[in-house]
């Protein structure tokens, strides 16, 4: 109950299977108006795959691309210093890989879970790596300053 962000981001590899009590965080978190961006570290594994597989009940409609219509990938309606996301540019995918760009279940407009199987968070860091499946540094860095901007102002901050 003290715990009260307007992003919580969860990253991982491995698929995990979700408790009762941990889908009903997730999804109180999303109903007081914040945003979870869950991750796949490093662009690989079945961390984002399983929560999808987990909420996809949760949620009306199955998670889809971010549209591009989206204050996330236009900085439209949020807070100075937010960035266009249109052109977003990924490293070199590694062999066997194919790009899902980032995906969310759309509620009213919003897009309170989000869904990134692409790596953002070894991008924000400027880590680089030749089996990392993501975006470039700068494009990891203006996503996620959109998806923060987004999310603080749904929460009521922004």
């Amino acid at each position: 109950a003290e715990f009260d962000p307007a992003l919580l981001h969860l990253v991982g590899i491995d698929a995990v299977e979700l408790e009762p009590w941990e889908r009903q965080a997730i999804d109180y978190q999303q109903l007081q108006g914040s945003t979870v961006l869950i991750e796949n570290l490093g662009g690989t594994g079945d961390f984002a795959t399983s929560f999808r597989d987990q909420l996809n009940s949760h949620f009306p409609g199955i998670e889809d691309v971010v549209s591009t219509r989206s204050d996330i990938i236009t900085g439209r309606k949020l807070p100075e210093g937010s960035k266009s996301n249109r052109r977003v540019e990924y490293r070199e995918m590694p062999p066997g890989r194919s790009r899902l760009m980032l995906r969310g279940y759309q509620i009213d407009r919003r897009y309170p879970v989000l869904l990134s199987y692409e790596d953002l968070s070894y991008a924000m860091q400027g880590k680089d790596g030749q089996f990392i499946n993501g975006y470039t540094t700068g494009s990891a860095r203006n996503l996620m300053l959109n998806i923060l901007l987004e999310a603080e102002k749904a929460k009521g901050g922004g």
